[in-house]
């Protein structure tokens, strides 16, 4: 059987004080992901684990050193870009007070008020993520922890 190469990633909501907000990055890239905002994160890199992928990723696209991030969810889907498949690992973590996000790269990073996500171009299975991250690991635990998604191409 002839397996597919597997990339990983992660990808991380950092949620608001008032749990109204959650902070997003409008993508320049890659291609398919260009103008659309999506979680903070990026690649995991070869013998690191993806909760310090998260903590580098988080810093260095905000400036903000968030160290207690939670794993939600793991999603696989079709490797739009380089074929293959990629696992996504999703965290969450609660903002530790009142911060300024700073640019760090060419793509700016907001916060976005989680009850108008749908006025804004966000990749589409954000509509779901969000959503579970504010429900949070506590309202999510159960036997098949973290949560596994798997996507495919329509």
């Amino acid at each position: 059987m002839n397996e597919q190469p597997k990339t990983t990633y992660v990808v991380g909501f950092l949620l608001g004080t008032t749990f109204d907000t959650v902070v997003l990055i409008r993508k320049a890239r890659p291609l398919w992901q260009r103008g659309y905002f999506n979680g903070i994160g990026g690649h995991v890199e070869s013998g690191e684990e993806p909760i310090d992928a998260m903590r580098r990723e988080f810093q260095e696209e905000t400036g903000l050193v968030i160290p207690d991030w939670q794993h939600y969810c793991n999603l696989t889907a079709p490797g739009y870009e380089q074929g293959g498949v990629a696992e996504v690992h999703f965290f969450t973590a609660n903002c530790p007070g009142l911060v300024t996000l700073h640019k760090t790269t060419d793509e700016p990073v907001e916060w976005i008020s989680r009850h108008r996500l749908h006025q804004y171009k966000v990749i589409p299975n954000l509509h779901w993520l969000i959503p579970m991250a504010y429900i949070g690991p506590k309202g999510l635990r159960g036997p098949n922890w973290p949560y596994k998604v798997t996507e495919s191409m329509c």
